[in-house]
């Protein structure tokens, strides 16, 4: 299957050389995709049967793409004002994907905004319009880039970590994408194994960190809860010796303080 890919936004202030049909827009996309989905709209491109059939809400934003109660139609001129993207180009992307059948995909570093979370929102709400969901090729994807690894190969390896225990309060922020991640990390293909210990110089300086946390568990009366009667060197070497038992080729902890690296193979 041959894909192509035409459409390309690039972050304000980049160095690279942009294609011709890049787009570059400010400060967030949404109102770029506003002024899509307002031009898909008026033209009559969207696909009203999807949105009644599979979608609730669509009358509110409807509404609120044809500006009923804020007086403010979300227009390609709309748009291009805020996002800095020429209203032409809105109007004729809108037009292509209403003739093809796109896949909206939002990179995570859009979160890191004012009100981050709406890009995605109408990166939903677009890819609903065009009534692709589901289909190949089509509808609405996140993070691809940052989850995917795309162009890479990528060999999962479970590296070594302290336990994490468990938190007694019981939460989940909206924004957190890698809330229970950090026991399994994935290192890809072709990577350094760095032994990260702590430097000569630091040792100097006084105690180790572990040993600092220990002490202070201790005072907390936690302090075999915390250590779970082993000592950072102990640990390290528990921790490594289980993360080789699943590679037995790599090596011992011994030659791995003598390299200080291994070349994880391909």
């Amino acid at each position: 299957m041959a894909i192509q890919i035409d459409e390309v936004a690039t972050p304000p202030g980049t160095s690279k050389t942009l294609p011709d049909r890049a787009s570059v827009y400010r400060p967030s996309p949404r109102p770029h995709m506003l002024g899509l989905a307002y031009s898909l709209l008026v033209a009559g491109a969207h696909d009203e049967e999807f949105l009644d059939i599979y979608c609730t809400g669509w009358d509110q934003l409807r509404s609120y793409l044809l500006g009923e109660k804020d007086g403010l139609p979300k227009t390609a001129e709309w748009a291009g004002n805020i996002s800095g993207v020429d209203p032409d180009r809105i109007r004729s992307l809108a037009s292509e994907m209403a003739t093809q059948r796109p896949l909206i995909t939002v990179s995570w570093s859009v979160q890191r905004n004012d009100h981050g979370e709406q890009p995605y929102w109408m990166a939903a709400a677009l890819a609903a319009m065009l009534g692709h969901i589901g289909l190949p090729c089509g509808g609405v994807g996140y993070g691809y880039g940052a989850v995917g690894l795309n162009g890479h190969g990528v060999g999962y390896h479970s590296l070594p970590v302290l336990p994490q225990g468990k938190n007694k309060v019981r939460h989940r922020p909206a924004s957190d994408h890698n809330t229970g991640k950090e026991r399994h990390r994935r290192q890809r293909d072709g990577r350094l194994l760095v032994l990260d210990g702590e430097s000569d110089r630091s040792r100097r300086r006084g105690k180790k960190r572990f040993d600092i946390f220990s002490d202070l568990a201790q005072r907390l009366d936690a302090g075999d809860r915390f250590s779970e009667g082993r000592t950072s060197d102990e640990w390290l070497e528990h921790l490594y010796n289980k993360f080789r038992s699943y590679h037995p080729d790599y090596p011992t902890l011994e030659e791995l303080k003598d390299s200080g690296h291994f070349q994880i193979p391909e």
